[in-house]
């Protein structure tokens, strides 16, 4: 075969090769991406802000969150009931005062606002007020974060908030107890130790950034631990806003306190490396009824990233407290699985495996595709049977 004749061969097969690549990425691209299931609210963060803040946990008992969960109580079909379990429960003659002086004020508007917002949104992202401070007898925004259905549900109605606060007395009798509500904060932040989940989760995701932690905490939230991520491009900048509630606290410090902490914080860890895989979770984890039967119209890959979130928290603690392994272990598998994670057992035992036998220099996040293998083989097993 002469030169010219190799050579209108060889173009011809790189044409073809050519062509299916083309053809792959047409396919690639017009077919549906999954939904991923890392979230990061954009956030205007000036230089200043990040400077100031990267690398640090700042923690405070929110005044705005906290009138947020009072009007909440008020607003409830029990005001007095709901209010009392908020405060009550933590035994501070400071709450119970200050709910207590709330209850005349049912009728206000301020309740109507947040009743209102309440039906119209998650309740989750009303913790957006945290950005507001009193100024000038108004709510006023201190902080850039800003959550969406806040914005459009709530902001507009932060007067009538304000109003409530000055004219019950909110403020006077917060203001009273504030001290009381710090030291509670405190304690449960010795607890958990922010720091050494921190610096954990950095060295187990490296390839996964958060420049800040703030702590938000409110005496009047009777519920877990939640958090949001919220970032920008320029400057290149992440926080985790961490909502902590504080009920409880004075009178019997709640002992999964640290696992609800850790697993709001690991979320955000956890979920951005889940989305390099979305792919492949969400067909390992799509017949739901197997792992999470209650859940069947969520997500897979959701499904993953809590089997995964609180899998990591137990490694964490056989890292940090390898004696409280067997226990935790225990704790955390009762808890799954009475809300419905069926295999979570399992899974933990191959993680705890998979994450054993690792390399020297290797690190969770590294270790997502034998992860994925070991929930494949699960699979298989359950459809099996």
């Amino acid at each position: 075969m002469d030169r010219s004749r190799r050579w209108d061969k060889f173009k011809l097969v790189g044409l073809s090769i050519a062509l299916s690549l083309l053809a792959g990425w047409a396919l690639w691209v017009t077919s549906p991406k999954p939904e991923l299931t890392s979230v990061a609210w954009r956030t205007s963060f000036d230089r200043a802000y990040a400077d100031r803040l990267r690398g640090e946990i700042v923690a405070e008992v929110s005044e705005s969150l906290t009138l947020l969960h009072a009007l909440a109580a008020l607003a409830s079909t029990d005001a007095s009931a709901d209010a009392g379990k908020g405060a009550g429960a933590s035994a501070d003659p400071g709450a119970v005062d200050l709910v207590g002086s709330l209850l005349p004020y049912r009728d206000h508007e301020a309740v109507s606002a947040v009743s209102e917002a309440l039906r119209a949104a998650d309740p989750e992202s009303l913790a957006g007020i945290f950005a507001f401070e009193f100024r000038d007898g108004n709510l006023v925004r201190s902080l850039p974060h800003e959550l969406p259905a806040f914005s459009r549900t709530l902001e507009p109605r932060l007067r009538s908030l304000a109003a409530f606060a000055w004219e019950s007395g909110f403020r006077e009798a917060f203001a009273a107890s504030a001290a009381g509500f710090r030291l509670q904060l405190a304690g449960l932040l010795e607890r958990v130790r922010i720091d050494s989940i921190r610096s954990w989760l950095e060295a187990e995701f490296p390839a996964i950034t958060h420049d800040a932690y703030r702590i938000v905490a409110s005496p009047f939230d009777t519920g877990p631990a939640f958090s949001h991520a919220f970032s920008s491009d320029d400057p290149a900048f992440s926080e985790i806003v961490v909502y902590l509630g504080l009920a409880g606290e004075a009178h019997a410090p709640r002992p999964g306190a640290q696992a609800e902490v850790f697993a709001a914080i690991a979320r955000h860890y956890v979920s951005r490396m889940t989305d390099r895989y979305i792919r492949i979770v969400n067909r390992v984890f799509a017949n739901i009824a197997i792992w999470s039967p209650g859940d069947l119209d969520r997500e897979p890959a959701d499904i993953f990233n809590d089997y995964m979130t609180l899998g990591s928290y137990v490694l964490y603690v056989q890292a940090v407290d390898p004696g409280a392994f067997d226990e935790v272990s225990e704790r955390v598998i009762d808890s799954m699985e009475s809300i419905g994670y069926s295999r979570f057992e399992d899974f933990l035992g191959r993680l705890v495996d998979v994450y054993g036998r690792r390399r020297e220099n290797e690190r969770l996040g590294m270790l997502y595709p034998r992860v994925v293998r070991e929930a494949i083989r699960l699979a298989r097993e359950y459809e099996s049977i």
